[in-house]
């Protein structure tokens, strides 16, 4: 054999050669990386961020979780398995109109209501455009307001519309609807109804929307893979693992709150497509999102904080970088600034009395 056959085959084995580590490094990249153990780390994180704040009553299959409003929380036990969900029961308060946020009218009836009447006056009322509207009714000229309620006997009815949300500010279409409205059940009830000037209570709305807009926060925080692509199984899984349970919404896993009702502390969020499929060797998925909706949460619970422990534990336990949306990390310092920033975002919102996270904040940020 000639020493030209010998370098050309040698050069064919390194091409060979070659061409399989290729395809085992193109294999290793585009498999699907699937759940996998739960580690006692993990379990305990868990543990330390949900159940040693909140109590624990009552099981509840996961099958049950309907929706973002009514969430279970995770126990995790010493031994590293996670305990099933179980409710919290404590009901958060109706927070009923407030002229912080809501044009009031009052009808004064002629004679005594049942509240049984005025339920059924009120049923399928619930906003005017896109503003939602809260109702009360007054037994006494000395006793609270309340929601009207079957065997309760009234003499006044207040009625009011939210003068803004996220969709902008109440209009001068809205606000005559609501007159009209009012006036209606004014008619129907047999009573008198007392309302406010239109032009004030628009100037008061535009005012508050532009309170609102300037104070809102909603912040988030991307992780990608490195390498392999995640299975929507191992994306949960690792979510889980650190207390998240699964949304109403396909691709999306929050942290509840302090008790049933109370908004998700955080989100985690992936392609939708992908929590739909059934294909357990598709695409794959290589970017989540950690997102915070800053005024909906109280301060007392920490959650950019919370948020940043959860986004370094998974980017350990997924492989994945942190950062923003085009996946450029963020550096620690500008997450530090963030905070701050946060901070006196609080700071505002308590001084208008809508501390965040209060009935009032999450009705205005919606």
């Amino acid at each position: 054999m000639s020493e030209f056959t010998i370098a050309l085959a040698l050069a064919g084995g390194l091409i060979l050669l070659g061409v399989v580590a290729h395809g085992a490094w193109a294999s290793r990249r585009n498999k699907i990386r699937q759940p996998d153990p739960l580690t006692p780390e993990d379990a305990a994180f868990a543990a330390s961020h949900l159940p040693s704040r909140f109590s624990e009553l009552g099981d509840v299959h996961p099958d049950s979780i309907l929706n973002d409003d009514a969430l279970p929380l995770l126990g995790a036990r010493d031994d590293g398995v996670i305990d099933p969900p179980v409710w919290v029961p404590t009901q958060e308060k109706r927070s009923g109109a407030d002229p912080l946020i809501d044009s009031l009218a009052v009808i004064t009836l002629e004679q005594e209501v049942s509240g049984e009447a005025i339920l059924a006056h009120l049923h399928g009322v619930r906003r005017v455009g896109t503003k939602p509207l809260q109702f009360d009714a007054q037994a006494a000229a000395d006793t609270p307001w309340e929601y009207p309620h079957a065997g309760g006997r009234y003499h006044r009815v207040q009625m009011g519309v939210q003068l803004a949300n996220r969709t902008g500010p109440l209009t001068d279409i809205e606000f005559s609807e609501f007159l009209v409205l009012v006036q209606r059940i004014a008619d129907t009830l047999g009573g008198t109804a007392e309302t406010a000037e239109m032009r004030p209570e628009i100037l008061k709305a535009r005012e508050l929307d532009h309170f609102a807009s300037q104070h809102d926060a909603q912040f988030s925080m991307f992780l990608s893979s490195r390498k392999v692509a995640w299975s929507t199984g191992f994306v949960q899984q690792c979510a889980m693992r650190l207390g998240f349970v699964p949304g109403i919404l396909p691709g999306r896993l929050v942290l509840p709150g302090s008790h049933e009702g109370a908004a998700p502390l955080l989100a985690l969020n992936f392609d939708t497509q992908a929590a739909l499929s059934n294909m357990v060797d598709g695409p794959g998925i290589r970017k989540i999102s950690l997102s915070l909706d800053l005024p909906q949460v109280p301060r007392a619970d920490q959650p950019f904080l919370l948020m940043r422990q959860i986004a370094e534990r998974l980017s350990v336990s997924m492989d994945a970088v942190v950062g923003d949306e085009n996946g450029i990390p963020v550096p620690p310092e500008i997450l530090d600034r963030i905070d701050v920033d946060l901070q006196t975002l609080y700071d505002r919102l308590e001084e208008r009395e809508l501390d965040a996270g209060s009935p009032l904040a999450r009705r205005l940020f919606s």
